[in-house]
């Protein structure tokens, strides 16, 4: 429950406002694909902390904080594509603040009872990166494109 306060924070952030905002000036793909790069980029703290506790990393700390930034880009960018399809399909933010709260929780639940071993780390990637790589080239964006665009 607790979660859905900064689902709701997020999606307005990023699906309510700055989507349509970029959606108006870019081709609903490109906006998308800007709105998940900086979405990605608004966790580089975050992913930087993991980086920096990869097991057996001490000696090559900033070679594992790199590595963990390349191989969670395009991931985190197909996660924001999937979060962008639950609002614009919608066109709800309580909706789309529920299924982030809810991914969420179920990414948390999973990392403290078994854990984010390699197998689930690799499976949550592969997963995301083929549901938002199919979203980005099949959904239907056409609720993205306005007619108030320059």
């Amino acid at each position: 429950m607790i979660t859905l306060i900064p689902g709701f924070g997020k999606e307005f952030g990023w699906r309510g406002y700055m989507l349509p905002h970029l959606a108006r000036r870019h081709s609903p793909r490109k906006a998308l694909l800007i709105h998940a790069f900086i979405w990605w980029a608004w966790h580089l703290p975050a992913l930087v902390g993991m980086g920096a506790r990869v097991e057996g990393a001490d000696a090559n700390v900033g070679l594992a904080i790199a590595f963990t930034l390349l191989i969670t880009l395009i991931p985190s960018m197909m996660n924001a594509v999937t979060f962008a399809y639950v609002w614009t399909a919608t066109q709800s933010l309580a909706v789309s603040s529920v299924y982030h709260s809810a991914y969420d929780e179920v990414r948390d639940a999973i990392e403290k009872s078994i854990g984010f071993g390699p197998l689930v780390s690799i499976w949550e990637m592969a997963v995301t990166m083929i549901i938002g790589a199919i979203l980005l080239w099949k959904g239907n964006w056409k609720p993205l494109v306005t007619d108030d665009r320059p």
